[in-house]
This record gives structure tokens, sequence and C-alpha cells, in this order.
């Protein structure tokens, strides 16, 4: 009985050790945001750490799931996107798209981050439940808690790329003259 004892503590004692190791290397990341209207940004914990922390708390594919994180409009305006009275004009056809680590891809209008035009903010959650998120779901989940379908939850998210979808519609002559 001793002997099983002490592999059960030894076990425990290595999954402890290998969960404190998993949640430093955790730390070791960036997401970068780009594009149009924007300066490059490189987003890693210490952005997180720095801009205010937010919370929603939500249902999961129906289960109930607490997040983390910050508003992803506090990251655009770090970047310097045109949002609060800056968005007008051509600049509320901006698009936000943010890509996965595995290539799948959703997208907002950057009007879509502006309190202005939409009420409930989007999170940018790096912790789910109190913990850190998985390696199969972070570093970083977009978490859009007020849409009925979780489709654009981006998880894993790599990039995040401000666009123009008009660009290739403006006349030569407004083109030449930017």
């Amino acid at each position: 009985m001793g002997q099983r004892l002490r592999c059960w503590v030894t076990g425990i004692s290595a999954l402890v050790l290998a969960t404190s190791a998993a949640a430093v290397s955790a730390g070791e990341w960036t997401v970068l945001v780009g594009g149009v209207k924007v300066q490059p940004l490189v987003i890693d914990a210490k952005l997180m750490a720095e801009l205010p922390r937010q919370a929603v708390d939500v249902s999961d594919h129906g289960k109930p799931a607490h997040f983390e994180g910050v508003w992803l409009r506090d990251v655009l305006l770090r970047a310097g996107a045109p949002l609060g009275k800056a968005l007008h004009g051509r600049d509320t056809a901006l698009v936000v798209v943010l890509t996965a680590r595995d290539g799948y891809a959703a997208s907002f209008s950057l009007a879509d981050f502006d309190a202005s035009f939409r009420d409930r903010p989007i999170l940018l959650a790096d912790r789910r439940d109190g913990q850190p998120l998985l390696e199969a779901t972070g570093p970083l989940q977009v978490v859009a808690a007020d849409e009925k379908r979780a489709g654009r939850w981006i998880r894993q998210v790599a990039n995040i790329e401000v666009v123009d979808p008009l660009a290739s519609k403006v006349p030569p002559e407004e083109a030449a003259a930017r």
C-alpha cells in the first residue's frame, strides 16, 4: 500500500510541475496586428496585462463559461485604428479580419468595435474559467458574447488585419491623390 501511495504522490507532483511549466511557456506568444489605417502592433502577455481587463459570462456550446481578457476595441485603438469620432466616411467600410493558426478566419466590420455602433463589446480572451486558455484554443480567442452562433469566436488567434474592401474600387484619380 505504501508503494502505491508513493507512486500516486509522485504522479501528482509531476502533473503539478508540468502544469506550472505549461503556464510559463504559455506566456511566450505573440499575435500581430496590421493593415490599413493602423500602426503595426504586437500583442503579447505584457500588452494584455497593460490594457484594462474585462470579463464576460456566456454560453459556449450550451455550457456556461467565464472568459477574461481585453476588449478588442482597446487593442485596435492602441494600434491607431480610426474609432470613435475618427470613424466616419469611407472608414466605416473597413473590415477586421482575424486569422487562426490553422487558417480559419472570420471578419467583423471595424464599426463592430465602436460603442456608437454596437452595444456589447467583443472580447479578446486569454483566460477561461479562471485559467489560461488551453493550447487548443489559445493563446487568444475572440468572444462575441451577443452573437447567436459562435462562428466568429476565433480560437488560436494568430493575426489581426484591418483591410479596406473598397481599395480596388477607388477611381484611379482618387488613388493617385492618396
